[in-house]
């Protein structure tokens, strides 16, 4: 019996052992992520930091009123004395998701105790779409790495703990979610599964946006990953019709809500989908009307040109403003020299500026096989356990890591997408490393041989532990095992208190309804 045997038939499909190899370290990473994120809940059963406590309440208004009402709710119990327009200041999606999947598996539950299990449930879920995405590029050992190194990453897990039901565990579900669509369908041969992906991608990215505003991170590796892809794809094929579907889905699909809205779309976001969706299409019919060695040089001079003129606009925008730019700090992430010039944004604690030591202890032994895997990738052709893999998704897998460890250098909150970046360079490649160790074949006795091999892996998973061990009190386990914000006063203590949620039920009592505190 070996790993293709077949244990049972469903329709046309064979359901083989590595298939319940799969399920397996699947169900595993799942269950470590929830276990890490699940540790606050020895102090106490909370929602933790600030924000989650209006994000219930935004949601408790909306699973109580409907989805009308939430749209026209002016709450004038925030941000005195103007009030706030809800719909069109918070992350629409993250309300939406949690109220509608409040009546479906919310069951008898109070709404408050869902929302704390809420981003711990849908953070260790994203673990499955994490291997989903990573086996699209790298193959299925690539993304079985990828799920376990996610569920123990401690970027993602520090704004993913139980009771952190804020914006960016939502985003993350929804954005990996629409991009593996996306990838998904760049790889199938299926024109009609690959035209419903791309517009579910499109849709998914949109609920994204909608979700966390850091989602916007995804469009610069996806809009450079169009400029190339005329030169990493020889024949663009059904794609020259299914991308612009894509980014039309998206884009129709961001202006339904206010936050981003049509700023986005008409915006530096928008056009950084639109300019690079034009240049494929473009590239699709130089390469029907170019001779065949002059189609790349071809390509290349119309880049250089939309370069060029990109550039220019963006110059002529500083004084004329014709062209919608985001907040300060989305362009602080493009240009990570813009952190001193405005001092609001820099005294926040989570813009911090990323220092070598909160990047080595966050991504440790990582940092090398990622470096590792871009090496690997940079030098394919030299690489027999790179036959099998296409240039497009090696060429997304370097853009998005690169991009994703150049944007997190302006804040330390930013280092969840040198996480991802890291994550899914290095879980490349280790499975390729790894293939590598277990096929090697050398002159000499099968029983030195297999010692050499046990050995060696031996020493690889030692190294991807030991983070999660060492040191003790300050390693990536024990680095989120700390009571939620309202139990401790927002300390660094691990202690538990009921002096805020006494105070709060104090002054909720005692004091008239139109108090302003």
């Amino acid at each position: 019996m070996n790993a293709t045997t077949r244990l049972f038939q469903v329709g046309n499909f064979d359901f083989k052992i590595n298939h319940l190899l799969i399920i397996g370290v699947l169900i595993l990473s799942f269950s470590i992520s929830m276990m890490v994120r699940s540790q606050v809940a020895d102090y106490g059963f909370e929602l933790n930091e600030f924000d989650p406590f209006f994000n219930f309440r935004a949601t408790e208004f909306l699973a109580n009123n409907g989805l009308s009402e939430y749209f026209i709710w002016h709450d004038d119990k925030s941000w005195y004395p103007e009030g706030r327009n809800v719909s069109a200041s918070s992350q629409v999606m993250l309300h939406v998701t949690a109220a509608i999947t409040y009546q479906i598996f919310g069951g008898n539950s109070d709404l408050y105790d869902y929302t704390i299990l809420f981003p711990a449930v849908v953070g260790s879920l994203t673990a499955i779409i994490v291997f989903a995405l990573v086996r699209v590029m790298g193959g299925t050992s690539a993304g079985l790495f990828a799920a376990l190194l996610y569920s123990v990453s401690v970027p993602v897990i520090l704004r993913g703990t139980l009771g952190w039901f804020k914006s960016e565990p939502l985003g993350l579900f929804y954005g990996l979610l629409g991009i593996y669509l996306f990838l998904s369908a760049i790889k199938s041969e299926n024109k009609k599964i690959t035209l419903s992906k791309m517009i579910g991608g499109g849709i998914l990215l949109g609920f994204g946006l909608a979700s966390w505003g850091g989602i916007q991170f995804f469009i610069i590796p996806i809009g450079i990953f169009l400029l190339a892809l005329p030169f990493l794809k020889k024949d663009l094929g059904i794609l020259v019709w299914n991308i612009p579907i894509f980014v039309i889905s998206l884009l129709l699909t961001v202006i339904m809500f206010e936050r981003p809205g049509v700023g986005f779309v008409l915006g530096l976001g928008g056009a950084s989908l639109i300019a690079p969706t034009v240049f494929v299409v473009a590239c699709s019919f130089i390469q029907k009307i170019s001779k065949p060695e002059k189609i790349i040089r071809n390509c290349l001079l119309l880049l250089l040109g939309i370069i060029l003129v990109g550039s220019s606009l963006l110059i002529i925008n500083v004084d004329s403003q014709f062209l919608p730019l985001p907040s300060f700090r989305y362009l602080n992430a493009i240009n990570p020299f813009l952190t001193t010039t405005d001092p609001l944004v820099d005294s926040v604690a989570e813009h911090a500026t990323t220092t070598i030591s909160h990047s080595f202890f966050m991504h440790s032994i990582l940092m090398i096989f990622a470096g590792l895997g871009i090496w690997i990738l940079f030098n394919k052709m030299k690489s027999n356990s790179l036959r099998t893999f296409s240039n497009e998704m090696i060429g997304f897998a370097l853009i998005f890591g690169i991009t994703g460890v150049y944007v997190s250098s302006a804040f330390l909150r930013l280092e969840l997408f040198a996480s991802l970046s890291i994550i899914i360079l290095s879980s490349i490649g280790l499975s390729i490393i790894l293939k590598e160790i277990v096929n090697f074949k050398k002159p000499i006795s099968t029983g030195k041989d297999t010692i050499l091999k046990f050995s060696s892996i031996t020493v690889i998973l030692i190294f991807i532990i030991s983070p999660l061990m060492i040191p003790a009190n300050g390693n990536w386990i024990s680095i989120v095992d700390s009571p939620p914000t309202i139990l401790n006063g927002g300390s660094n203590y691990q202690i538990t208190t009921n002096d805020w949620k006494e105070t709060l039920e104090w002054i909720k009592i005692n004091t008239p309804e139109d108090s302003v505190v």
